[in-house]
């Protein structure tokens, strides 16, 4: 379901899914975890339901912007962390410079039509 939703972007002409297939290794949920989907599904898309029934199984963090996904998986005991999240903890950690998340910041609004807000961004790279 993920995989699926992965491919969409190459329909419209977007590379960026062979690079992250290549890269990646594939998880198959078991029964349990397509048991959790359905539930999951009634409320989400196949890609946030699939992640987040393997995360709840599994124990594992699940990584979201979507809101509503972050509440159904908070609902279903799955810890949540944001890309802002992550993105602060890049150049806190030193994985990242600052110059370098401002960077890949304004390359996923630009690949991905995603609109981060300017009080999100300073957020992200405040002291």
């Amino acid at each position: 379901m993920i995989r699926e939703e992965l491919f969409i972007p190459l329909e419209y002409g977007y590379r960026f899914p062979l690079k992250i297939l290549s890269n990646s290794v594939v998880i198959i949920p078991n029964e349990q975890e397509f048991d959790i989907y359905a539930k999951l599904r009634l409320k989400l898309g196949k890609g946030e339901a699939e992640a987040i029934s393997i995360a709840k199984n599994r124990k594992l963090l699940f990584a979201t912007n979507d809101k509503l996904a972050q509440k159904v998986a908070k609902e279903n005991n799955v810890k949540v962390i944001s890309l802002q999240a992550i993105l602060k903890a890049c150049w806190k950690k030193k994985i990242l410079l600052k110059e370098q998340v401002l960077n890949l910041i304004e390359d996923i609004k630009r690949e991905d039509n995603l609109i981060i807000p300017e009080n999100a961004i300073e957020n992200i790279i405040k002291e």
